[in-house]
């Protein structure tokens, strides 16, 4: 039987997309996950061991956020995982996000597909 009294795991969502975000935080909450939404970068992004976030999610459409300093502003010792996705066109947001280091680029199409199985990996 499952803890009622612990905390839903903790996410952090970085889009402006008010259509796509009711997706993902419907899905999110499906899976058992609870869902921080900001069209902007806080200027602190607690890891899971400080009780913050266990995952966070880039959506590369959003011109205000940049994936680089999404990742400085995360602990190197306490870092959530971390996904952006964006549009199969866009090769060259796509590979920044690579190369600022995030743990997973997917195209939005495949993340849409797999979204459910992706929160779910975070809830674990």
């Amino acid at each position: 039987m499952p803890d009622d009294s612990a905390p839903a795991p903790t996410a952090l969502l970085l889009s402006g997309d008010l259509f796509f975000t009711s997706k993902i935080t419907g899905t999110a909450q499906a899976v058992g996950l609870h869902m921080d939404v900001r069209a902007s970068i806080p200027e602190e992004i607690p890891g899971p061991a400080a009780g913050g976030y266990r995952l966070v999610i880039i959506d590369l459409a959003q011109p205000s956020i940049v994936p680089a300093e999404v990742i400085a502003r995360l602990s190197a010792t306490d870092r959530p995982y971390v996904i952006a996705y964006g549009s199969h066109v866009a090769t060259a947001k796509l590979q920044a996000a690579r190369d600022a280091g995030c743990n997973e680029v997917l195209p939005r199409s495949r993340f849409s597909s797999e979204l459910a199985e992706i929160l779910k990996q975070a809830t674990i």
